[in-house]
C-alpha cells in the first residue's frame, strides 16, 4: 500500500541531521559543506615519502577525473533505452524524480512498484522536489524539499534518499534549505566542478553531451579533464542532466565510448557517491603509526556517518621488502591495488572513514 505524504511527513523531520550546534560532536556530524573557502587537497598527484604518513587521493582508485549522468523529470518512456546503456557500458544513473507526481500519468512519471524495481536494477533515485517549484501549488521552497524526501522515504526501500536537484521554470529555490536537507543539491549552471572546489549546495551540471566533443578551449568538452597542462579542466568532474533523450542518443553514444575508452582515468559516479566521496574527502584527516612490524591507519571525517560511508581510497608507501599489503578495518579486508612510481611501492587501500582503524600487514 502506498503511504501517503501528511501522515507520514514527521518522519522525516524528526530525524535530528546534525549534533545541537556548540557539542564536540557538531564539527563531526556535517550534512553539507557548502562551497570551501579553499580547497581542502591540492589537485596535484602526492605521493607520501616514507611508511608513516598517507593521503587521500582525490578520487576514487586515484583515478584522474570523474563523470556522473543525471536524469530529471521522471521520463518513464526512456528508461528502456537509459537502462540497456547502463547494461552495455557497467554504470549506473541518478533519476531526480518529481515525487508529488508519481503515480499519475504512470505512462511518463511510474508508479512507486516501477521506480523500486529502477534501485532493485542498481539505479539510484533522488528528488527533485515534490512539486516541481510548482506556481500552482504555492510551496514554501523548504516544504517543497521535505515533501519530496518524505515520499521517497516511505515508499522506497534499500537506499538512502539525500540529494536533490533544483527544480527549474517555476518558483524560485533556496540553497540554505536545500543544504540543510540534503548531503548534495545539483543546479544547472553548465561548467565543469573544479575537483577541489565543488560548492555541495549547488553543483555545476551541463545539460546533455552537446559539448562533450568541442574542442579543449570549449569551457564544457571533455578535452583537457585528463591534461594536466589544462590548468581549469584537468582532474574535474564533468555532471551532466538529461530531460528527454530523444534526438541525443548518436551524442550519448559517442561520449560513453570515449569515457569508456578512458575507464581507467575516468571514475563514473552516481551522483550521491560523489557529494559522500567529495566531501568525505574534503574534511578527512588520515594518520599512521606502527608497532610490531604493523602498521596502522586511522582515518576520520567531519561528515555526519549515517549518510557518509563511501570509502576513501588512501594512498601509503609500502615499506621496504613488502611486495603487498593485507588491508583490514573491523575484521572485513579491505580492497587494495599496488602501484609502482619512481621505482616505489605505494598501495592504495580502500578505508571507510569513522568506522575504525585499518591494519596493515605484509602479504
Amino acid at each position: 500500500m502506498v503511504k501517503t505524504l501528511d501522515t507520514l511527513l514527521f518522519l522525516l523531520v524528526s530525524i535530528p541531521l546534525t549534533a545541537p550546534a556548540g557539542s564536540e560532536d557538531a564539527t563531526r556530524s556535517l550534512l553539507n559543506l557548502g562551497q570551501l573557502k579553499k580547497p581542502h587537497i591540492p589537485i596535484a598527484r602526492q605521493w607520501p615519502a616514507d611508511p608513516n604518513s598517507a593521503v587521500v587521493c582525490l578520487w576514487p582508485g586515484g583515478k584522474t577525473a570523474a563523470f556522473s549522468v543525471t536524469i530529471d523529470d521522471n521520463w518513464r518512456p526512456d528508461h528502456a533505452k537509459w537502462l540497456a546503456l547502463s547494461k552495455k557500458y557497467g554504470w549506473y544513473w541518478t533519476w531526480f524524480v518529481i515525487t508529488g507526481k508519481v503515480g499519475t500519468n504512470v505512462n511518463f512519471n511510474g508508479d512507486w512498484a516501477h521506480w523500486q524495481a529502477m534501485i532493485d536494477a542498481g539505479q539510484d533515485v533522488q528528488s527533485h522536489s515534490f512539486s516541481h517549484r510548482s506556481r500552482k501549488l504555492n510551496l514554501p521552497a523548504r516544504e517543497d524539499y521535505e515533501k519530496g524526501l518524505a515520499l521517497l522515504r516511505n515508499n522506497l526501500k534499500n537506499q538512502r534518499f539525500c540529494t536533490l536537484a533544483y527544480p527549474g521554470g517555476g518558483l524560485p529555490n533556496d540553497i540554505q534549505a536545500g543544504a540543510q536537507l540534503h548531503i548534495g543539491c545539483r543546479g544547472t549552471r553548465g561548467v565543469l566542478n573544479p575537483a577541489n572546489r565543488i560548492n555541495y549546495a549547488n553543483t555545476n551540471s551541463l545539460s546533455g553531451l552537446k559539448s562533450f566533443g568541442k574542442p579543449e578551449s570549449h569551457w564544457a568538452s571533455f578535452a583537457g579533464m585528463l591534461n594536466p597542462k589544462n590548468r581549469r579542466k584537468y582532474r574535474a568532474w564533468m555532471c551532466v542532466h538529461f530531460h528527454g533523450l530523444k534526438g541525443q542518443e548518436k551524442l550519448v553514444e559517442e561520449a560513453f565510448s570515449t569515457i569508456k575508452k578512458h575507464e581507467d582515468e575516468i571514475w563514473v559516479g552516481k551522483f550521491r557517491e560523489v557529494m559522500m566521496y567529495g566531501q568525505e574527502r574534503d574534511t578527512a584527516e588520515v594518520t599512521v603509526s606502527s608497532q610490531n612490524g604493523e602498521y596502522q591507519i586511522t582515518l576520520r571525517d567531519r561528515m555526519d556517518d549515517r549518510f557518509f560511508d563511501f570509502p576513501l581510497t588512501i594512498k601509503w608507501r609500502l615499506p621496504q621488502g613488502w611486495e603487498q599489503v593485507k588491508a583490514v578495518q573491523n575484521g572485513v579486508e579491505r580492497p587494495v591495488t599496488v602501484i609502482t612510481h619512481d621505482n616505489n611501492r605505494y598501495a592504495l587501500i580502500d578505508i571507510v572513514p569513522d568506522r575504525g582503524v585499518t591494519h596493515l600487514q605484509k602479504r
